[in-house]
């Protein structure tokens, strides 16, 4: 087991109650190494409460409670608010997309929701290129929040937080890691 210390907080949004977090070298490595299952295993997205849109395909990933406890943890944390005893994962899969495939607005469900990206294509590395990012909604703010694909760094949001990704250009996969969770009761 990777020690969950291995993430930290790198920005903080109060008002918008988000967290940017980023994973340290060896959980990147640890999430880069977990092995996409053939076509025939993957979770049939329908019968799961997920829906596949634009493309994207997904996969369950489990055992992973030490992170996302963690992660939780992160959140309440960066936003000064008082932190539970323990956090509990809800569900947690791999989002793997290719060019043009995309994610409309969606929220999840959950007290919290996160994503992190694990592999990035090298072209959405310029900071010009708005391709590929996630975009948190926040209707009564009248604000929308642009993140860049990085690797190894994410969100934590309320899983209520409606959200959409894009797609982007040219060659790559772009594999993310997505959670829910709730407080452990």
């Amino acid at each position: 087991m990777i020690d969950p210390g291995g993430i930290k907080i790198i920005k903080v949004w109060h008002e918008l109650k988000v967290v940017q977090i980023e994973f340290n070298d060896e959980w990147l490595k640890h999430f880069k190494a977990l092995k996409t299952p053939p076509e025939s295993e993957r979770i049939n997205l329908s019968k799961s409460g997920f829906i596949e849109h634009g493309g994207a395909k997904y996969y369950k990933i489990k055992d992973q409670e030490g992170w996302i406890d963690k992660a939780g943890k992160l959140w309440h944390e960066g936003l000064k608010f008082e932190e539970p005893e323990q956090m509990n994962i809800t569900s947690a899969w791999i989002n793997i997309q290719q060019e043009k495939n995309y994610l409309p607005a969606h929220e999840h469900d959950g007290f919290l929701s996160g994503i992190t990206y694990i592999d990035v294509p090298k072209q959405l590395a310029d900071v010009d290129n708005k391709d590929g990012g996630v975009d948190l909604i926040f209707p009564r703010e009248k604000k929308n929040f642009h993140f860049r694909p990085i690797e190894g760094r994410g969100l934590i949001f309320l899983a209520q937080t409606m959200h959409i990704v894009y797609p982007f250009n040219g060659p790559g996969i772009r594999r993310t890691l997505n959670y829910n969770m709730e407080i452990a009761k």
